[in-house]
């Protein structure tokens, strides 16, 4: 590399950007790398003539020459050597700059591994006995001691012993901080060296031998600088001490050890940083064990108190220092425990008895430490170790808590649980893992460690123990077996049964039990039922406990593995299948438990052992502790034990303990109680009996106190639900007990039931209705198999429906859901209600749930019942409806019924709601349970009919939807009385119901209006089909009332339905059709006259349905059909006049205007006339008038759009809104289109008068829009529409700025869904291309421009037409029009074989296009280029190459315009170009390539990112012709259009292909990058300096003779000056890649002249 380029980035090494300076300094190191003698040799040079360098400069040169000597020292000449070796020194010996010494030291060890005794001669010249050296000078020998260990340690005792007198000597801090480090380095160097003595160079180096030498500067520091003032000092002293002391005889270290010690305790207790004192004292431990030195007491105390603290501070374990000096204390403390075992035991023992929070935690962190890592040193103190843990067992402290349970698993590996004292902390693990979460949240502090130390995660890491402990560590089981199971029996470890259930269940199997070593069996059994029962509060711990019993089978009873392996295993498969988000079977899983324990019982089948179980049940019933669910489920598991038992007198005492344990306001453990009692009661019906009237009497009538000592513990009872529980006691023993039991008790029972009962409370009143429920169905002959009658079933409806009626209004309940459920139940019993009783209870029963509020969020019903819901009391409601038409099944009763909640269908929305389901629920009932023999007429048909349908149209969906599935059911009965099967399926009905389930429908589902239209029109077909003659004017009366509903939609959905059967039926109704059409009109004047014709649909679509239009689904259509029938019988006759009258009132139209206009449309003989007079009117008249304003004194032209031809647009819009316009609009539309469009553009920008400003109503240009949009609908070209609509088409026509672009829209999706019509468009738009308007001019030339692109215009007599006409308005005054046909004309590409014939007419206008001097911002350059980019990528080649060059040269000064677009779209031209480069032409394109080569690579990393692609294209197409395959495979591979480029690594490899394939052409670009140096664009400028580095470091030195080596490289340099950064960046970049080229320069250090690098 030259050395007058090493100098010129040496003067540019200190630049002022940052950015620069790194890069020339990496490319100093580059050219070092290559030559490192030349870099030595020019650097050297530089700083000898520039001694007065600012110190940063000069810091950058020698860390230039220190990166260049890596490794490479040996490559220089002894001389050079010498001198840099001199420089380094002088500048590190005499330099006042630190950063300078220091970089100058550097470089001197950099120097060392190859000239190291040149080096240590100048050294140790300035390391003389006697002297005060230089601190650099004995810092930069340490750094070669610790670099070049077996070269230096030689050196090292004369060093040794010139460092001792230097240091007693020195009173200058810095100094003996230099010493001190030195002497570190020494240290380690010295240990390395004797630790390989194979690779030693003086192998016969001994310790003593530096022993002497170090004794004396120990001393030294040990007695005077220890305790310097500098706290610095001390720690560099420290630090020496602790690497020193390792080659310290024995003996000395024995007397200094206690001074070494307390010195680094006192550092540590005063320096910020714990780590360098940490680590120091660690050494100095560390060789008293290799020296076996014990340590004093008191110097143990003095360790421990300084590190205790360090250990108790919490730990960030993301902070890489905490965790160095974390485990530094740990080693030392490992150290002290085998220098000092039994002290450092009693010291962390004392601290863990009456330390403070962390120090607890900090001791037993190091107890475990020390346990782990000092392998038998303890073992002789476990006892005591054990000793002093027991305390912590009763610490209340989370965190001590968490240490000793990770201590645990600690003490366990290594045997000290067999202990004495290891089943304590075996109940202090069990009690962590029942912990329960905490009730107050807790907040994470900041800098915690990761796993808060909460509550919950605290029982996780002992769960986590635990189950470690279980797996891992051998001979646990001499612990824990069977310990763990004593603590299932006790309910204060609850919380922890799922983690003992599955470690008990690993031991069990692991070490089975025999039968009788488990201890308190029956206890154990009752509760693992118990936690299997309750899988909601945890089913792991369900989970656990079904395996448990599973395992412990055996062990409980001999037999039970018998039952318990076949049946326990599908438990445990049901509950490990569960997601119990989702749980809902509770009540199933408590049933499969009891039938297993029952199942168990008599299997067992031994009193005894049964009747223990028993008393432990009560005995836990009595003092249980947990959840309520757990309660009842016990009470459940007593009942069934109590059945299994033989003894009365046992069963009396554990009933009487049922009654007294109980609390009664848990309203689960009441539950319980009764259905345990009722288990009872299946074998001792009588027992429980007694029990319960002796209660009753206690309790409820307080005649006797006797049993008030069972409930002492109760408090006050509550004396209602005591009532609510026996009563549901009574029912459940009612359905129980078996039938000869219940026939001999019933009366007693319901005796006692009317005893109880008080309606005052709703807790009584629901267990009344609960327990009347289960009585009915107990004494049913279903399950009694007897049939008897119910004598008090009257008196039970009679309460039950005073109840209901004074039931609180506030909303659906629980409790009237069960009244009316026991009154279904009632109802199945003989004997059977009169009329008026059933009229009665019909009554109340619907008024009762029906008229009900609109349920709430429900309070309790008793303090714990579940909120009812309102689906509960309508199933209870149709329960008791369906139940008595069942009683009763005719049609009069059906007809009843349906009248009864007839009113409720016009009522509230939660009412019509309830009623609807309820009238669907019995019409499915009759339909299902109807069996007809014989045919019948159905005579309610026409009534019930008529009621029903209306409701279709309701505007909620669920009356809509349950009326229409209610009418479905009601045509199948019809079909029924009509004597057709069951299995009969009428097409018409089935539709229907495929209409009820929302399928099948001819229309989009969310077109609710046309989805209620095709269900009316369904319907009234249905009636007219299926109506007998006879009721047809019950029908019809029944409609005619339904059209003066309150609910507006019901009442169009009769006047629908009426119409069609009129439709239909009309002969036999003609006298009837005056009185229709009088209510039609009186309801369109009351409705506002809201009403829509027949025939119109919705804008966006043609509906086909004779309805009327609208997103609504209102009743007014029909209304408003009636009123326009009249309005089109006047019409007919007086068609012209009317048509006139109409076009003088004034805009905006009022409503009733707007009705008869689409009343027109009724009568399809009018429409083509009227259409054809509007669009005459349209054409001949003016979008507008201009007028002069005078606005402060100027003259200003105003556009006032012209009244006829916005009442003509506004007439057009109503006229066409209705679809019976259709045809007409289809055979009008080749001239109303162009007229509508040209009206359109005309009224952009129009000015409307103030009346017309003030209504809002009109506006010209967007109510000409909406007629156009209109017109391509009823045309039949919707998908037009909605095409354009969707593109934005719309709106962009209506703005003048989008205009063109707008009408491109419309004719583009014209040509794709209405081709034939574009023929008749473009014959009545061409007069207009002569238009004195510009406006028409414009819309006629966009249309124009855009068809020439479709193929659909691809006749040749229309395309040349077009052609013609674009061609014509090339010299149009308007620049927009002629972007427009510009864009046109190259828009013949799309032409397919018919575009040759106008390509060179083509080509040459667009040619010609890119040089219009009218075109400040460029953009009918684009569109040319653009436009000549599309008709070149159709052509072929021998269209192309004629004018290939040409068109190349002329497109060659827009590649550096300042415009981005036009940079893009000239280099993607140029790439197009590139296809035609063959034949004759082929050779002068190459070459204009090779000359705009250099232009491509620059803006391949061009600022704005469409210029790169462009680029990437223009060099991909370009590539194969420039002559070389491995560049244009690079040009394939790397130039991908969406690819990121590294654009540096591209053009270093490119730059390499290039030099081999393109060796004569590479001077060429190399003076070709030069030219844009002075580019506008900074990244260009920086671009050209890196290519022409590539280029020139690549070339060959032959090659160069062709390149002005002092121009080019004088280019380079002046761009180091360049203003941007990034410039002077890729500048020293590129004189980094120039290795070949070199100068010869004068002593001045300047240039003089090049010659070539042999």
């Amino acid at each position: 590399m030259t050395s007058v380029l090493m100098l010129a980035l040496a003067d540019a090494a200190w630049d002022r950007d940052d950015l620069v300076r790194d890069r020339v300094f990496v490319a100093l190191q580059s050219l070092g790398a290559r030559q490192p003698r030349t870099l030595i040799e020019t650097l050297l040079g530089y700083l000898d003539r520039h001694p007065k360098l600012p110190s940063g400069h000069r810091t950058c040169l020698f860390l230039c020459m220190d990166g260049a000597m890596k490794d490479r020292g040996a490559e220089l000449s002894e001389n050079l050597a010498k001198d840099l070796v001199s420089l380094a020194t002088n500048e590190m010996l005499y330099s006042k700059d630190v950063n300078v010494a220091e970089a100058a030291a550097g470089l001197a060890v950099t120097l060392g591994t190859a000239w190291l005794p040149d080096l240590m001669v100048i050294l140790m010249q300035n390391f003389l006995p006697g002297t005060s050296p230089n601190h650099h000078v004995v810092l930069t020998l340490g750094q070669l001691a610790y670099n070049q260990v077996y070269s230096m340690v030689p050196f090292l005792p004369a060093i040794l012993s010139i460092l001792g007198t230097m240091m007693s000597a020195c009173k200058q801090d810095k100094m003996r901080c230099a010493f001190a480090s030195a002497l570190s380095l020494f240290s380690q160097a010295i240990q390395e060296y004797l630790a390989n003595p194979d690779q030693a160079s003086q192998p016969g180096l001994q310790p003593q031998d530096f022993t002497e030498d170090l004794d004396t500067t120990y001393i030294v520091l040990l007695n005077s600088w220890l305790s310097s003032r500098d706290m610095k000092v001390r720690v560099k002293v420290v630090e020496a001490l602790g690497h020193v002391t390792h080659l310290m005889p024995r003996e000395w270290l024995e007397e200094h050890l206690p001074r070494v010690v307390s010195g680094v305790v006192g550092l540590l207790k005063k320096y910020p940083e714990s780590l360098p004192p940490t680590q120091a004292l660690c050494e100095v431990l560390r060789a008293s064990c290799n020296a076996e030195i014990r340590l004093q007491n008191s110097q143990v105390d003095l360790v421990v108190n300084a590190l205790h603290p360090l250990v108790c501070s919490p730990v960030d374990f993301s902070n890489l220092q905490a965790m160095k000096v974390h485990n530094e204390v740990l080693r030392c403390f490992t150290a002290i425990g085998e220098l000092a075992p039994e002290h450092l035991m009693l010291l962390m023992q004392q601290r863990v008895e009456s330390g403070g929070e962390r120090s607890r935690v900090g001791s037993l962190l190091v107890l475990r430490h020390l346990i782990n890592s000092a392998g038998s040193t303890f073992d002789p103190r476990k006892a005591q170790i054990m000793a002093g843990l027991k305390p912590l067992t009763q610490d209340n402290n989370i965190k001590v808590r968490r240490a000793l349970l990770q201590g645990i698993v600690a003490l366990a590996h290594h045997g000290y649980l067999h202990l004495d004292g290891g089943l304590e902390l075996v109940q202090f693990l069990v009690r962590q893992c029942a912990l329960q979460p905490s009730s107050v949240p807790q907040v994470k502090p900041k800098g915690s460690e990761m796993d808060y130390d909460g509550q919950e995660a605290l029982r996780l890491l002992a769960c986590n123990v635990l189950h470690v402990l279980t797996t891992t560590v051998s001979k646990i089981e001499e612990v824990l077996w069977p310990y763990l199971l004593e603590f299932i029996c006790l309910p204060i470890y609850s919380g922890a049964l799922g983690a003992i259930c599955h470690a008990s269940t690993y031991l069990a199997k692991q070490n089975p039990l025999e039968n009788g070593k488990v201890p308190k069996p029956h206890t154990l059994l009752i509760s693992l039922l118990v936690v299997s029962a309750l899988p909601r509060i945890g089913v792991e711990r369900s989970l656990g406990a079904l395996r448990l019993m599973l395992s412990l089978a055996p062990s409980l009873h001999q037999r039970l593995p018998e039952l318990w392996q076949d049946t326990m295993p599908d438990l445990i498969s049901t509950l490990e299948a569960v997601d119990m988000s989702t749980w809902a079977q509770q009540h199933e899983w408590e049933d499969g438990l009891l039938k297993l324990l029952s199942g168990s019982l008599q299997l067992v089948s031994e009193e005894l052992w049964i009747s223990e179980l028993g008393r432990e049940m009560t005995n836990q019933l009595s003092n249980y502790i947990g959840p309520p669910q757990g309660k009842a489920f016990l009470c459940k598991c007593l009942g069934v034990t109590l059945r299994s038992t033989y003894s009365q007198e046992v069963v009396q005492d554990r009933v009487k303990s049922m009654l007294g344990s109980i609390r009664y306001a848990e309203a689960d453990e009441r539950e319980a109680l009764a259905e345990g009692l009722s288990l009872c009661g299946g074998n001792h019906l009588g027992v429980v009996m007694a029990r319960l009237e002796e209660f009753t009497k206690v309790e409820v009538t307080k005649k006797s106190g006797r049993f008030l000592l069972l409930l002492k513990d109760h408090g006050e009872l509550d004396v209602d639900r005591i009532r609510a529980t026996l009563l549901l006691t009574y029912g459940h023993l009612a359905l129980q007990a078996p039938t000869e039991l219940l026939i001999t008790h019933l009366d007693s029972l319901l005796h006692s039931i009317a005893s109880i009962y008080s309606p005052k409370e709703a807790g009584v009143r629901l267990s009344f209705a609960r327990t009347v429920s289960l009585v009915a169905r107990a004494v049913h002959p279903s399950h009694m198999c007897v049939h008897l009658p119910f004598g008090r079933k009257k008196e039970l409806l009679r309460q039950l429906q005073e109840a209901i009626k004074t039931e609180p209004t506030t909303g659906p309940s629980y409790v009237r859901a069960c009244m009316l459920t026991a009154c279904a139940d009632l109802l199945k019993l003989e004997p059977v209600l009169s009329t008026s009783e059933s009229a009665e209870l019909l009554k109340t029963a619907v008024n009762g749930v029906i008229l009900l509020p609109v349920p709430r969020r429900a309070s309790e019903v008793d303090g714990s019942e579940e909120e009812p819901t309102e689906a509960v009391t309508l199933a209870s409601l149709n329960q008791l409806l369906t139940e008595m038409l069942h009683r009763d099944l005719t049609s009069e009763v059906l007809h009843i019924m349906l009248q009864s909640l007839e009113p409720f269908l016009n009522s509230q929305e939660h009412e019509r709601v309830r009623a609807s389901a309820v009238v669907l629920a019995l019409l499915q009932f009759y339909l299902k349970t109807l069996h007809v023999t014989t045919m019948l007429p159905f005579s309610q048909f026409g009534h019930l009919a008529g009621m029903l349908v209306p409701h279709v149209a309701d505007p909620l969906a669920d009356v809509s939807n349950n009326m229409l599935e209610s009418f479905s059911c009601l045509l199948k009965i019809q079909l029924k009385y009509e004597g057709f099967s069951n299995d009969f399926h009428d097409e018409m009905v089935e539709d229907l119901l495929k209409l009820t389930s929302k399928g099948n429908l001819d229309v989009p589902q969310d077109d609710q209006e046309a989805q209620q239209l095709q269900l009316t029109l369904t319907i009234f077909k249905l009636l007219g089909k299926r109506l007998p003659q006879d009721q047809l004017p019950v029908l019809m009366q029944t409609l005619l009332s339904k059209m003066t509903e309150t609910l507006p939609t019901c009442a169009a959905a009769a006047s629908r339905i009426l119409s069609g059967l009129i439709e239909l039926r009309g002969a036999l109704l003609l006298d009837q059709v005056p009185s229709l059409l009088v209510s039609v009109h009186k309801a369109l004047v009351i409705l506002g006259g809201l009403g829509r014709s027949r025939g119109t649909e919705e804008v966006n679509g043609p509906s086909t349905d004779p309805a009327p239009q609208g997103s609504d689904t209102s009743g007014v259509g029909a209304v408003t059909r009636g009123a326009l029938d009249v309005v089109c019988q006047l019409a007919r006759h007086h068609l012209r006049p009317f048509l006139l009258a109409l076009l003088v009132v004034p805009l905006p139209f009022d409503e009733a205007t707007t009705m008869i206009w689409r009343g027109l449309v009724e009568e399809q003989t009018l429409i083509l006339p009227v259409l054809e007079a509007l669009c005459e009117m349209l054409t001949s008249s003016l979008a507008f008038d201009e007028r002069v304003n005078d606005y402060h004194h100027q003259q200003h032209l105003t556009r006032v759009p012209i009244t006829q031809a916005l009442t003509v647009t506004g007439a057009l819009h109503k006229v066409l809104e209705c679809t019976g316009s259709s045809t007409a609009a289809g055979l009008i539309f080749p001239r109303l289109f162009p007229a509508l469009l040209l009206h359109l553009g005309s009224s952009i920008n129009v000015k409307l008068s103030k009346d017309l400003r003030a209504s809002g109503k009109v506006h010209p240009c967007r109510d000409a829009m909406e007629v156009l949009r209109l017109l391509l609908v009823r045309a039949g070209c919707s998908e037009v529409s909605c095409a354009v609509d969707a593109s934005g088409g719309w709106e962009a026509v209506c703005e003048q700025a989008r205009h063109a672009d707008g009408v491109a829209t419309i004719t583009r999706e014209l040509a794709v869904g209405a081709a034939p019509r574009l023929a008749g468009l473009s014959e009545g738009l061409a007069p207009f291309l002569l238009s004195g308007s510009s406006q028409h001019r414009l819309t006629t030339v966009a249309l124009y421009a855009e068809l020439v692109a479709q193929k659909a215009a691809w006749d040749m007599a229309l395309l040349e037409s077009l052609t013609t006409g674009l061609l014509g308005r090339l010299v149009d005054s308007e620049r927009d029009i002629r972007t427009l046909c510009l864009r046109g004309l190259s828009n013949v590409a799309a032409g397919g074989t018919q575009m040759y014939k106008y390509s060179t007419t083509v080509v040459s206008a667009l040619v010609a296009g890119m040089d219009d001097r009218d075109d400040p911002e460029d953009v009918i350059t684009l569109e040319a280029m653009a436009g000549l980019a599309r008709v070149l990528s159709c052509l072929q080649v021998d269209d192309v190459s004629a004018i290939l060059v040409n068109v190349a040269l002329r497109i060659r000064p827009f590649f550096e315009k300042e415009r981005e677009a036009v940079r893009a779209a000239t280099f993607h031209l140029l790439g197009l170009l590139s296809r035609f480069a063959t034949g004759t032409a082929r050779e002068q394109f190459v070459e204009q390539l090779h000359t705009n080569l250099a232009s491509l690579l620059l803006h391949l990393n061009d600022e704005d990112p469409a210029v790169r692609k462009a680029c990437k294209f223009a060099l991909r197409e370009a590539g194969p012709l420039l002559g070389s395959s491995a560049v244009a495979t690079m040009f394939c591979k790397h130039l991908l259009e969406e690819a990121t480029l590294i654009y540096g690594d591209f053009c270093s490899d490119l730059a390499k292909l290039m030099v081999q394939d393109f060796l004569d052409k590479v001077p060429f670009y190399v003076l070709s990058c030069v030219t844009f140096f002075k580019s506008i664009w900074p990244i260009i400028r920086g671009n050209a300096a890196m290519l022409v580095g590539f280029f020139m470091g690549f070339m060959p030195a032959e090659a160069m003779q062709g390149v002005s080596l002092e121009h080019v490289c004088g280019a380079v340099l002046a761009l180091l000056k360049d203003p941007a950064p990034c410039v002077r960046a890729h500048a020293a970049d590129a004189l980094g890649l120039l290795p070949n080229v070199t100068y010869s320069h004068g002593t001045n250090g300047r240039s003089e002249h090049l010659d070539l690098k042999n």
